[in-house]
């Protein structure tokens, strides 16, 4: 029996396709990223742990773009510290083209789109690796995308 493995996934940005901002004017970010962490079990509890640590220790959520540069450097030092391996996958909304009309500009399927290519990686990654999918737990981030739009 392996390891048992869990993976991490949360985004930046937003997965908004009708209105995106070119910068000059408002509307959602141009890029959607989809980022995971897989961590094994003999190292998710310390992983945890500085994660909570961190938090408490700063005085708010661990929500990058709320951290000054000072904290973020403090936190990619720490987390460094415990073996893991980042995934990560980014789409330029603009480069949509015919693929947003065939999902009809639904930002949940394209959310779902984003999703499915990064376990598509992850997937791989365990092929390579000999892990089997028993031994995978995946936690998404919370939001109003964890349904199925099918």
């Amino acid at each position: 029996m392996g390891l048992d493995f869990t993976l991490f996934v949360d985004e930046s940005g937003d997965a908004g396709i009708t209105k995106v901002s070119d910068g000059n004017s408002p509307g959602s970010s141009p890029y959607m990223v989809l980022g995971a962490v897989l961590v094994d079990s003999a190292h998710a509890k310390s992983l945890l742990s500085k994660l909570k640590s961190l938090s408490s220790e700063f005085r708010k959520p661990l929500h990058c773009s709320r951290l000054k540069h000072e904290m973020k450097v403090r936190f990619a030092r720490e987390v460094a510290e415990v073996p893991v391996v980042c995934f990560g996958v980014i789409s330029k909304k603009s480069t949509l083209g015919w693929y947003g009309n065939q999902i009809n500009q639904d930002h949940s399927r394209y959310y779902h789109k984003c999703a499915q290519y990064l376990l598509e990686i992850v997937v791989a990654f365990m092929i390579e690796r000999g892990i089997e999918k028993e031994n995978l737990s995946v936690c998404m981030e919370q939001g109003p995308f964890n349904a199925s739009p099918f």
